[in-house]
């Protein structure tokens, strides 16, 4: 007899470019022995979700835009504020937002809540503008720029 065919939980999926959100899934691997998830698991969570809002800038990989094309965005900051436990396989969804523009540097805000809307958890992430390959902070490409802006509160 064959098994039912099961359809997988993807474990991350874009909801809405404006505003830009991800449905993140917890997985049992997330969590301490207790089923909660772990507090350090958020940081991925929110890094992703904003790494995802700069794929969508720059284009899918292989085919970035000219401007795109030898640049870094690693973070320099990082704040998480925890509100609520989360468990396994709950959805909560990450709404990623701008909340400052700077010449080299941009500070993007991701608010986790959860399915009824509760706040689980929000991160301040600032990134810096860096030439890739030589890996010094570069002035903000203005396309990069502008794209940002629409995501500005």
């Amino acid at each position: 007899m064959e098994p039912p065919h099961i359809e997988p939980i993807p474990a991350e999926r874009l909801i809405s470019t404006r505003p830009f959100v991800v449905a993140r899934r917890a997985a049992w691997s997330d969590c301490d022995p207790a089923g909660v998830v772990l507090t350090n698991r958020f940081v991925d969570y929110a890094m992703s979700a904003f790494q995802l809002l700069l794929q969508y800038a720059m284009g899918r990989e292989g085919e970035r835009v000219d401007w795109a094309a030898n640049l870094g965005t690693p973070a320099t900051e990082l704040r998480l504020k925890f509100n609520k436990p989360v468990y396994p396989d709950e959805v909560i969804d990450l709404t990623v937002d701008i909340v400052d523009l700077g010449g080299k540097t941009f500070t993007g805000r991701v608010s986790g809540r959860d399915q009824e809307a509760q706040p689980v958890f929000e991160a301040l992430l600032t990134a810096i503008c860096v030439q890739a390959d030589i890996r010094k902070a570069i002035h903000m490409p203005d396309a990069l720029h502008q794209f940002l802006l629409q995501y500005q509160n």
